[in-house]
């Protein structure tokens, strides 16, 4: 790009005679790039804002003329080829653009943590780790010195093997040796055998006729040439080769894959001379300062002993006040503390421990207090494990709790390994670096191990003086900060309980310190102070990184000799990325226009899921529950019957029962799998991530029998899962079904009431059944998350049960709730960890998060300790690309003779493997004389039968035996002859059970065919009452309103009447007297004329006149 010149002023550094190109916010103040990289490292300062002048005056240049049209400048900015563009620039003009001002400025909010995290983390850890690179190079290049001289060793001892193998054939097995003549030798000798065996057979049995002297004689001469067995020579090698061994030789030399380098605490930071005071603040809304919880840089939590609990900035302006916080007693209690998701826990005036969310909107109990007689006096969140320390309180004793991320009761620390108590009052809690519990009590500070084993008490220093402890922290470098009430101090020890020095005393801004909170991230320690009517909180550094590390040249120094390295990979599951949460989070529902009930459900994105009911509606929606798309073939069943693969198709059961494949545009579907056997249904299936295989649970429909079957890519079966080890049946109806990490397929047996778990090869792990033999399961969805976590909804508690991945229950992870009632479809998003479940009552879906990423995780250190990153900093900074390319040269010759090597002995293999080709086509052919010289042998029995046959047949001696032998065998066959009948009737009574059994499978079917109509056709009647009622009360209301409105009409006209009367007897009474006949006449003949309807009302003697009674007179 060209940029057209433009004036710049310069200016001056505030530290040095350099030029200044950085400005810093929060100080002021100029600085030069020297100055700038010293400043970002240094602990007092990291924090500071930083821009450069260009930003600080809001310049940007305007005459950047593009490279494609050298007649203009750059006015736009291409979002979609994130390229600047001028107006001439047609390829984009289709393309969403902004302007490039907005652009630059989106982009530079976008980086500018990472390039933060850069200069003050990434750059000042990376030398610590340059010397031990430098060393692996020098011991990598000795071992594989080493390495090659045994590759060369192996190959020699390999050679020379492969030699002797060949003399060996050549002189043995190819050098006059004629099979055949040495298998007819053989026979001879077999026949010579066999003839000395009948001899002596002969004179043994004709013992009778021969006199005794004489068959004493023959069986002294015949019995030492009889040998019972023949010894024939067989054909053998002189050593045997063995292929494994061959292997085992040349796989000898391994390599070991080593982990991400990790730059412990001791090696970055150090002690300063003495506590240096950084700032101070007045908390408004609290008394005294009894506890400090560190939030953020510049956020607290701080409480004191009247139920206040604030929450301030450096301000000390208060942002947010818990109501029901518990009170603290006069020596103080650390009550609260903060998670990882910046979550406030505390305990409240009922003690229980109870969490407010982030947002400071919602408060859940954590742990409800059970037991009467102990009380919570104190609680720390653990941030290497995510544990919860309680300290607890009964009257004089103490001991120490520890609760899972669950909420559940997992250890107890109380007695010391003689059985006595380690507690009386632990008033503050925390943990050290290497895992040991640190409590402040009653006169001393006890430590144990994470175990509970009792390390030390620390009691004062010097060895028999008193301590008063309160708030109580540990540091990065693991020292422990205790506050001491008798010397008004602050002392640290060491993770040893080694007294070291008195870190803080009594001041004039703080007064006595009553608590401590260290800050991890900036190296900052929190005190409060305990006196009466003093609410200032100090915060002080006694902490700095090492000299070495900020030296610039050092830097530069050991980069430029260093070559690149991206082989470490760190080496983590998700066990060390992600942690539970507790409770689980509900983010958002939608309610899913087009289904009924939500009973399965396929996440597609994160925003896209597909969700059927038991009446053929299968519906895609997004978060709103608009309905994107319908299935219109989709089986009818209460079953996972669909799933997503990798390319975001659609998989699922038609009302064939053939699995289909809907494509991702929603325009084209395929047979993937076509029904072949009648007798068998599928009813779940699932694609597995890891293999890319389908696992289809199948329903024999005859009898209750199920099993699952494994298809590949192609739709090509390749396991069958049916039976355990002893032929029992694993299945009955599999109604939902999943694969879990390790590769464990997991089934959820509707007729069984048990959650089948079976390795992925087939073999039975565990039948999961219910939390306890009592309370049974009723399993229906299920799925697994990326912890290995087994999750299942369970119909009769109406409750998601979580298993680990070996059948242990670990906690209810949902219940019954308002916005979702009973839950039944289950489907977890293993790209934003979020769980879908879909509700059983109605057509609601809800949304939770229950996982969350690990507090190390978040920590910018330790993100910056990526060795990818370490690559582009050091190309863009220091990278010296000579020195490198030299090294790699080098480098790469030496891994080029060693591949030579390494290729040389390959092809010494590939000679020795078809010399042991070889020997398997000789032993092919042994194999083959073999079974020759056995068929001989055969003849040569055979013959030797038929003269032992003749031999029974001269001898009478034999025939009562052979009638004997006549009758067994026909008792043996009239046995058989039972057996077959009794066989026979035993298929029978199966068949008949057989059928009886289907008649009866039938007959539940149909029983629960009506049953389904029966409650369809209730819920109709239901309905149409409902409308029924709905209109009776609509005509009652509006008979209501007519009566109401007739009312009002008759009592108007009454009035109007009245009041016609009332003015007539006035008229009457002002213009004359009934005495007067003329004027009574007219006035008669006037009413006559003006009431004759109403004539009835005047027969009730209603009269209004002036105390007169009315004369008489007849109505017309």
């Amino acid at each position: 790009m060209e940029t057209a010149s433009t004036p710049c002023k310069v200016h001056q550094c505030s530290r040095c005679p350099g030029d200044t190109e950085y400005h810093f916010v929060s100080c002021p103040c100029d600085l030069c790039p020297q100055c700038k990289e010293n400043h970002v490292k240094d602990l007092q300062t990291m924090d500071h804002d930083v821009v450069s002048h260009r930003d600080q005056i809001n310049y940007i240049p305007t005459q950047e003329i593009c490279v494609r049209h050298p007649s203009h400048v750059y006015t736009k900015y291409c979002e979609s080829c994130q390229v600047p563009v001028c107006y001439h620039c047609r390829k984009h003009r289709n393309h969403r653009q902004s302007v490039v001002r907005r652009a630059y400025r989106t982009k530079r909010q976008q980086h500018r943590g990472t390039i933060h995290t850069i200069r003050s983390e990434a750059l000042f850890y990376r030398p610590v780790l340059l010397p031990r690179i430098k060393t692996d190079f020098k011991t990598c290049y000795t071992e594989f010195s080493r390495y090659q001289s045994e590759m060369l060793t192996k190959a020699q001892t390999l050679k020379h093997l492969i030699d002797y193998i060949q003399k060996d054939f050549m002189c043995n097995v190819f050098c006059d040796f004629d099979f055949k003549h040495r298998c007819l030798k053989q026979e001879k000798e077999m026949i010579r055998h066999i003839v000395s065996l009948q001899r002596y057979v002969y004179i043994y049995e004709q013992r009778r006729v021969i006199r005794p002297l004489q068959f004493l004689s023959s069986i002294k001469k015949a019995l030492p040439q009889i040998h019972p067995t023949l010894h024939t020579s067989q054909l053998s090698m002189t050593e045997s080769l063995n292929k494994e061994d061959v292997m085992e030789a040349l796989s000898a030399i391994q390599i070991t894959e080593r982990g991400t380098r990790r730059v412990g605490n001791q090696c970055l930071l150090k002690l300063t001379s003495g506590a240096e005071f950084h700032q101070s603040l007045t908390v408004t809304g609290v008394e005294r300062c009894y506890h400090i919880s560190c939030v953020t840089s510049d956020r607290v939590w701080v409480s004191d002993d009247r139920n206040n609990l604030m929450l301030t900035d450096t301000t000390g302006v208060p942002l947010h006040r818990v109501e029901d916080s518990c009170r603290g007693d006069i020596l103080g209690n650390g009550l609260h503390t903060v998670n990882s998701e910046s979550e406030l826990i505390y305990i409240d005036r009922k003690y229980n421990i109870n969490k407010l969310s982030k947002d400071m909107k919602t408060t859940t109990t954590f742990i409800e207090r059970t037991d009467s007689t102990c009380r919570p006096r104190s609680v720390y969140w653990s941030p290497s494990t995510g544990d919860l320390l309680v300290g607890m309180y009964n009257y004089g004793t103490g001991k120490v709790t520890r609760y899972n991320q669950s909420g559940q009761l997992t250890q107890t620390i109380q007695h010391d390994n003689t059985g006595r108590g380690l507690y009386i009052v632990p008033h503050y809690i925390t943990e050290n670096n290497n895992g040991d519990v640190v409590v402040s009590g009653s006169d001393a500070v006890v430590v144990t191990e994470r175990g509970g084993r009792h390390r030390f008490s620390y009691t004062g220093h010097p060895s028999g003086s008193r301590l008063d402890p309160y708030g109580i922290c540990t540091d990065a470098l693991s020292h422990i900060l205790v506050c001491d009430g008798i010397t008004k101090t602050v002392q640290m020890l060491d993770k040893d309980g080694q007294f070291l020095s008195h870190l803080l005393t009594k001041s004039q801004e703080m007064d006595v310190p009553r608590c401590l909170s260290y800050d991890v991230n900036t190296h900052r320690l929190w005190v409060g102070s305990g006196s009466w009517y003093n609410n200032k909180v100090c915060v002080y550094r006694y902490i700095t990184r090492q000299d070495a590390l900020t030296d610039q040249s050092r830097v530069m120094e050991s980069l430029s000799g260093i070559p690149t390295r991206g082989t470490e990979k760190p080496q983590q599951g998700n066990q060390c990325l992600l942690k539970l949460m507790s409770p689980p989070k509900l983010l958002h529902s939608l309610t899913v226009t087009g289904v009924v009930r939500c009973y399965h459900i396929s996440c597609v994105t994160s925003d896209r899921v597909w969700v059927s009911d038991y009446r053929n509606n299968l519906m895609l929606t997004d978060k709103t529950g608009v309905p994107l798309h319908r299935v219109e073939d989709s089986l009818s069943d209460i079953s996972g019957l669909h799933t997503v693969n990798s390319e975001s198709e659609l998989i699922y059961i038609d009302r064939n029962y053939n699995i289909n494949k809907l494509s991702k545009d929603m325009k084209t579907t395929t047979t993937f799998i076509e029904r072949t056997d009648s007798t068998w249904r599928p009813r779940c299936m699932y694609w597995s991530p890891s293999t890319g295989d389908l696992l289809v649970g199948m329903s024999y429909i005859h009898t209750w029998t199920g099993k699952v079957t494994q298809y590949n890519q192609s739709g090509q079966l390749t396991q069958t899962i049916q039976h355990d080890n002893t032929g029992r049946g694993l299945y009955s109806e599999p109604i939902y079904i999943t694969e879990n990490n390790n590769g464990d397929v997991v089934v959820c047996d509707f007729m069984s009431d048990a959650v089948v778990v079976t390795e992925r090869g087939g073999r039975h792990r565990f039948s999961y059944t219910g939390r306890t033999s009592v309370s049974g399961l009723d399993p229906r969805g299920i799925c697994t998350d990326a912890l290995s976590h087994i999750l299942v909804c369970d119909g009769r508690t109406k409750t998601v049960q979580m298993l680990d991945k070996d059948g242990q229950f670990l906690s209810h992870l949902l219940t019954k709730s308002q916005e979702m009632g009973g839950s039944w479809g289950l489907s977890y998003d293993v790209n934003t960890h979020r769980l879908w479940v879909g509700s059983l009552d109605n057509n609601k879906v809800c949304v939770y998060r229950y996982i969350t990423r690990q507090d190390a995780l978040t920590d910018r250190r330790l993100q910056a300790e990526n060795a990818q990153e370490l690559k582009k900093v050091a190309l863009e900074l220091y990278f010296k690309r000579k020195n490198l390319r030299s090294f790699k040269s080098g480098y790469k010759a030496q891994l080029e003779q060693l591949s030579t090597g390494v290729e040389h002995e390959g092809a010494k293999s590939n000679d020795l493997q078809g010399v042991i080709e070889m020997v398997t086509a000789l032993e092919s052919q042994t194999s083959v004389l073999k079974d020759e010289l056995e068929q001989e042998m055969l003849a040569c029995r055979q013959m030797k039968n038929e003269i032992d046959q003749i031999q029974l047949q001269k001898l009478d001696i034999t025939r009562p035996y052979e009638h004997e032998r006549d009758q067994v065998s026909r008792l043996k066959s009239e046995r058989e002859l039972l057996r077959s009948e009794v066989k026979s009737l035993k298929d029978v009574m199966n068949e008949k059970e057989r059928n009886r059994d289907m008649e009866k499978v039938t007959e539940r079917r149909s029983q629960r065919q009506l049953e389904r109509e029966r409650d369809d056709q209730k819920m109709k009647m239901h309905e149409n009452e409902l409308e029924i009622q709905r209109l009776t009360q609509q005509v009652l209301d509006l008979e209501v309103q007519v009566s109401e409105t007739r009312e009002r009409e008759m009592e108007a006209t009454r009035e109007l009447q009245q009041e016609k009367l009332r003015s007539t007897h006035q008229r009457v009474d002002s213009e004359g007297s009934e005495e007067d006949p003329d004027h009574w006449n007219i006035y008669k003949t006037q009413l006559e004329i003006d009431f004759s309807p109403f004539t009835a009302l005047a027969g009730c003697g209603t009269w209004s006149g002036s105390g007169r009674e009315p004369p008489e007179w007849d109505p017309p």
